[in-house]
């Protein structure tokens, strides 16, 4: 039971309603829209695009601005709404809650209990 349990936590966990799965170029991106930016240095970053110059690339995330040299970008992929994700996202949730559910409302079978001795 503990498995199936957190089988689909993990699952719940991996999925999101969104994936990034498009390479764009730059030029194509267009501002406050979100994007995932592969860098050299530090791995995938999501965030969204303010705008660009000829060196440096200005993201936001999290309320913070940050700039970023056009030449430490080695791609960028655009978000896109997934509905796999997202319906696996709800049955998972729904499984979850049911079974939870029938858990702690199921009172277990009835058994009658006959006397010992019959009077």
């Amino acid at each position: 039971m503990k498995s199936i349990a957190l089988s689909f936590v993990l699952l719940l966990l991996c999925s999101g309603c969104y994936t990034y799965k498009t390479p764009i170029e730059i030029s194509n991106a267009e501002a406050n829209d979100k994007y995932e930016f592969v860098l050299k240095e530090t791995g995938k970053k999501r965030a969204r695009y303010v705008s660009m110059d000829d060196t440096h690339v200005l993201l936001k995330k999290n309320g913070q601005t940050m700039s970023v040299p056009l030449s430490d970008i080695i791609e960028i992929k655009s978000r896109k709404f997934s509905y796999f994700n997202t319906i696996v996202s709800i049955l998972s949730i729904s499984v979850v809650a049911i079974i939870t559910i029938g858990i702690f409302t199921w009172d277990g079978p009835e058994i009658p209990i006959s006397p010992a001795f019959p009077n």
